[in-house]
């Protein structure tokens, strides 16, 4: 009866409601219209343009711009925390054992072990490193959390420096993904050997374009030397992929997370130094 009643309510009142839809017909079309010029224009204006460009251009506070780059994170073998010098020899030390270490970070200093994206495959690297007496624990480390910060009349920083560093950002990102491992053997890995190489050229690129942005910086400003040292650690991961890509050993599988890792870490002091 409800359903019926309904159908004979419609009835008496086409006319009402032809009227009403009308008037709804055009007001939706004056709204569609505006919306979608809002939109239209916003596509257009970021549509040719990567993330990290947009980015750039996007973010602008009190006469400052904000990089803002895809977060993610990397698990690593810390070991100890100590001063500068006892790192040292502690990093020597694991050298000497056949396991290469960075030391990282601002005081207290720590040692470093390992650049993967899980944090299973480091507990046999852990237990390895527990039994030459040291403290050792896997933790997780994040990148991007911390923003590159620039004056909003900065040119040089908007754009050289900040697309170089969101092209190294995207290099360390496609490198944490291949390394699920310590070990060549490890299940899968052997299939992603031919991008390691493509890798590597990347970073030479970086490289060569890191370098002539820092030779293009003034003597006097602190991000020459800070863009220069970038450029090295990406030289060196560049050469260290180039060598495992050349001899399939799990040393040099550690070796080329190491020169990651060291990247990584000069990376977040970057940017961390900006804030």
């Amino acid at each position: 009866m409800f359903f019926l009643r309904i159908i004979y309510q419609r009835k008496k009142r086409t006319v009402t409601v032809i009227a009403l839809i009308a008037v709804m017909l055009f007001v939706s079309l004056c709204c569609g219209q505006v919306l979608g010029r809002y939109l239209l224009n916003k596509m257009v204006g970021a549509g040719n343009k990567n993330p990290a460009e947009t980015e750039v251009t996007g973010r602008q506070t009190a006469g400052r711009k904000v990089l803002r780059l895809e977060q993610f994170c990397y698990y690593t073998v810390k070991v100890g925390c100590e001063d500068y010098e006892k790192s040292l020899e502690l990093g020597n030390a694991l050298a000497r054992e056949g396991i290469p270490a960075v030391v990282a970070g601002k005081p207290p200093w720590c040692v470093m072990v390992g650049f993967l994206n899980n944090e299973e495959n480091l507990a046999l690297l852990a237990g390895k490193i527990r039994a030459l007496g040291c403290e050792a624990s896997v933790i997780r480390v994040g990148v991007n959390d911390v923003f590159f910060k620039f004056d909003a009349s900065d040119k040089k920083a908007a754009e050289e420096i900040a697309p170089f560093l969101a092209k190294l950002s995207v290099s360390l990102h496609k490198g944490l993904l291949l390394y699920n491992g310590t070990s060549v053997k490890e299940e899968g890995l052997a299939d992603f050997k031919p991008k390691f190489a493509v890798l590597a050229q990347e970073l030479s690129a970086m490289t060569a374009k890191g370098r002539a942005i820092g030779s293009g910086l003034a003597s006097g400003d602190m991000r020459r030397e800070a863009i220069n040292r970038l450029a090295g650690y990406c030289e060196e991961w560049a050469q260290s992929l180039q060598e495992l890509n050349n001899g399939w050993s799990d040393g040099s599988l550690l070796l080329s997370q190491q020169r990651a890792l060291a990247l990584a870490e000069e990376y977040k002091r970057f940017l961390s130094d900006t804030n």
